[in-house]
């Protein structure tokens, strides 16, 4: 029973759907009969097998109305729909079937004429779907056009300075990273600048910070917006842009070797010495260096026995253009004064000069132990060499420091305290004869107050000033490591009295992470 009834509603069904074909294509037929001076409206219905139309419209059966007549191949309907409207509706009646109805530059879909893609979309290069300018997720869009209601990008390429997305809403943020050496060794007491605009204020500003012992830093309460960082520390320095965005941190310490100080715009000379080896400090940091010379070995029969190398250093010492083309000059401890007071005594005050006008022009000086003349000299109201008060033309004064002997040095600086994390270290001044003898070394007996003490301990003194065969008196604190910048044009140099040494016994990985500290100070 319900299948025949099902199937007598199919048949009445189709018998109307054929019906209604037959009128509308009757009606269809008549339409080019219709009257120009009669006028249809939307409910126009059919009166004796036509309807009237306006001139320039067609009575379309399918919705049942008059509607403008299209002739040309790039019409479209007036009212197509846009931004997600209902595509449904009788008001958006082009028959996307006929010919003359196709958009001959636009993809599938009811768009404004332009390059979208599919979609309902408003006119510009939008990706596809429903959105306004402005509210699109980040992506290759063009940054000058990108509204204000741009989503956050993700958060994982927040420490690439090289992606930056601009930032929109001013606020606060703040930034943390670790200052690094080009080897990867960490920099305690470099400094961080963050310099910029405000963008709620509009005014410029600048933040500085000293890193920790471990290289880290934190800055909180930064200003949202695109600035620059500054790593630095002595000659080095680093800068790179940096995105802060409000309410966020940008962390640069996964990739915190990305952001290392360069290395390659600080030039370095360095003069070889028979009982020191720095060289072997930078080659640890990666630093590149020219080697300018030597201290000459020592005299045999009156002569040096590396004339070549001596005369090499002497002739950089005495050109002031050759030395301006380095930032930092190391000589290290050996025989370099005694050789040029044999060979060349008349160079000397020229040598001075030219390494007091170095420091001058801004640029560093390192010398270590029987170095001392080199920083003695040329600086004679800054470290008081042994004795107190002594002469500072003597050479031999100052070497009274007996061997072997341990020192358990004080730590009186902030930043190298902030380094090694203990307020003591042992300093070792070995014996070891034939290789290296440590005997007579350098001592300090006192610095002015704008020099910086790092190290002071209290040391032993040869017996005699003629012999060091045994242990004499006690020089109490006296200075170790001593760094010294100039308050106004910044020229800096440093001496220790203790040193990487060239041969013998090893230094302490203490003693190794002090002279790699020392070096980032110049």
């Amino acid at each position: 029973m319900n299948s025949r009834i099902s199937y007598s509603f199919s048949s009445l069904r189709v018998a109307v759907m054929l019906c209604c074909l037959a009128l509308g294509v009757a009606s269809s037929a008549c339409s080019d009969d219709t009257t120009d001076n009669n006028s249809a409206g939307e409910n126009s219905t059919m009166n004796s097998g036509s309807v009237d139309c306006p001139d320039g419209e067609r009575y379309n059966p399918i919705v049942g109305r008059c509607l403008a007549e299209q002739t040309g191949s790039n019409n479209v309907s007036t009212n197509s729909s846009q931004n997600g409207d209902d595509n449904s509706n009788p008001n958006n009646t082009s028959d996307n079937s006929q010919t003359n109805n196709t958009t001959s530059n636009q993809e599938p879909g009811n768009m404004e004429p332009g390059n979208q893609e599919p979609g309902n979309m408003e006119p510009g290069n939008q990706e596809p779907g429903n959105m306004e300018p402005g509210n699109m997720e980040p992506g290759d869009e063009d940054m000058g056009s990108m509204g204000n209601n741009m989503s956050e990008p993700d958060m994982g390429s927040m420490d690439e300075p090289d992606m930056m997305i601009p930032q929109m809403t001013c606020g606060v943020g703040s930034l943390k990273g670790r200052a690094c050496a080009p080897s990867g060794d960490i920099l305690a007491a470099a400094t961080v600048t963050v310099t910029g605009t405000d963008c709620a204020t509009g005014m410029p500003f600048t933040t500085t910070v000293q890193t920790a012992g471990d290289g880290s830093y934190s800055i909180p309460n930064v200003p949202s917006g695109l600035h620059d960082v500054t790593l630095a520390s002595g000659s080095f320095m680093r800068t790179f842009p940096v995105q802060i965005r409000d309410g966020m941190e940008t962390d640069l310490t996964r990739e915190a070797s990305k952001y290392c100080v360069e290395a390659s715009a600080v030039k370095i000379a360095v003069i070889s010495g028979s009982y020191d080896d720095v060289e072997s400090i930078l080659d640890d940091l990666q630093l590149d260096y020219d080697i300018k010379g030597t201290d000459g070995g020592g005299l045999v029969f009156g002569f040096p026995t590396d004339s070549t190398g001596l005369t090499n250093t002497r002739n950089f010492l005495k050109d002031p253009a050759a030395m301006a083309q380095y930032d930092i000059i190391f000589i290290n401890c050996g025989n370099l004064w005694d050789m040029l007071n044999a060979t060349a005594p008349g160079d000397i005050n020229t040598i001075m000069t030219n390494l007091h006008t170095h420091f001058s022009n801004g640029r560093s000086i390192y010398a270590s132990d029987w170095a001392h003349m080199f920083i003695e000299r040329p600086f004679v109201s800054i470290l008081d060499f042994f004795p107190a008060g002594g002469d500072d033309t003597d050479v031999t004064g100052a070497r009274q420091g007996y061997a072997p002997q341990n020192i358990m040095a004080t730590v009186e600086s902030p930043e190298l305290l902030s380094l090694l994390g203990t307020n003591s270290v042992l300093i070792d001044f070995p014996q070891n004869p034939p290789t290296v003898i440590n005997n007579n070394w350098v001592m300090v007996a006192g610095a002015d107050p704008g020099a910086t003490v790092h190290l002071r301990g209290d040391a032993q003194q040869c017996m005699s000033t003629t012999s060091c065969d045994s242990a004499g008196a006690t020089l109490t604190g006296s200075p170790l490591l001593v760094t010294y910048k100039h308050p106004v044009h910044g020229g800096s140099f440093a001496f220790t009295s203790f040193h990487n040494h060239a041969a013998g016994t090893p230094i302490s990985p203490e003693i190794s992470k002090i002279l790699k500290f020392l070096i980032f100070q110049l």
